[in-house]
């Protein structure tokens, strides 16, 4: 009699935990979503545009069309490609002449014998003038006419890894290391384009 009991206990054990199991897989799982390598990079945080005067860069800028890309020490800029280049070779300046597209490398500089000057240096400019925004750098600019109608601007440039002090120079007669068009737009396109990291 006692074996019989044990045996319907067992059995109904048996039994219960067959049916229980069998309602448990008709039920629907619910799952946790994760995310999949693709949703997961639309979760990365946008990165901030570099705040004025901080390295905009690492890389060389893009070329553009129309345009040369020069790099100096820890810098480099566009310039129009019709425009001439001179590069020092006992200083980090070059210069750019706007009317002859030659180019004159490794010249022996003493003074700005090109009408636009690219000053580089190592350590911060304190400049006077206006602060203006050319594309990710906040500029010093200053603006000088002469009682004969000749220009002077001047645009100081302080950046991660080099600084810029950069005139033009226009006049009526043309004379040496002067243009007589203006070409201060130009000139400011080319400070825009500045990306400062990296360099030859």
């Amino acid at each position: 009699m006692a074996i019989g009991g044990i045996i319907i206990l067992l059995l109904a054990i048996v039994f219960g935990v067959a049916y229980f199991s069998s309602q448990n897989a008709k039920k629907p799982q619910v799952r946790k979503p994760t995310p999949s390598p693709s949703s997961a990079g639309s979760l990365t945080v946008p990165v901030a545009s570099p705040e004025p005067g901080t390295d905009s860069s690492t890389q060389s800028p893009q070329n553009v069309v129309g345009t040369k890309t020069y790099t100096g020490e820890g810098f480099s800029l566009h310039y129009p490609e019709a425009w001439g280049l001179l590069k020092c070779n006992n200083t980090q300046n070059f210069e750019f002449d706007p009317t002859n597209p030659t180019e004159q490398l490794g010249v022996k500089c003493d003074y700005a014998v090109k009408p636009i000057t690219f000053l580089v240096s190592n350590i911060q400019l304190s400049c006077t003038g206006e602060t203006i925004q050319l594309g990710n750098l906040a500029v010093l600019r200053s603006k000088t006419t002469k009682a004969n109608g000749d220009i002077n601007y001047r645009w100081c440039v302080n950046g991660a890894t080099a600084s810029l002090d950069v005139t033009h120079r226009v006049s009526s007669t043309g004379s040496r290391a002067t243009s007589k068009d203006d070409y201060s737009t130009q000139v400011e396109q080319m400070i825009s384009s500045l990306s400062f990291g990296g360099g030859s």
